[in-house]
């Protein structure tokens, strides 16, 4: 949503959205418990930040940044969802971790 709202010059707008994520990300138990995956989104939220603070700073290697970080966090998801396993995606240790996982709680 911030990078739509970035590409239309709503540079306001995209940091309302960025800094509800952080503020959101602040108070989640897996940032407060220091998960690596977490505080990565939190780095890139602030990163963000600052590349929509005005046209300039956005057209001089935020937008790439954001879309970046866009992509690579929906390619992630689309891999490692739970309800669609993608398994051609995955590293056969990250496959055999996740198998485990599910049948300990007592997943097929």
């Amino acid at each position: 949503q911030a990078l739509r709202e970035a590409d239309r010059n709503n540079f306001e707008s995209a940091r309302t959205i960025l800094a509800t994520t952080r503020a959101n990300l602040i108070v989640s138990p897996s940032y407060n418990a220091q998960h690596n995956t977490v505080v990565g989104l939190m780095q890139e939220t602030e990163d963000a930040l600052q590349r929509v603070q005005n046209r300039s700073e956005y057209e001089s290697g935020g937008r790439a940044m954001m879309q970046e970080a866009v992509s690579s966090n929906t390619y992630q998801r689309s891999c490692y969802s739970k309800a669609g396993r993608a398994k051609k995606f995955q590293t056969s240790s990250s496959s055999g971790m996740q198998e485990a996982a599910c049948k300990s709680k007592g997943f097929p």
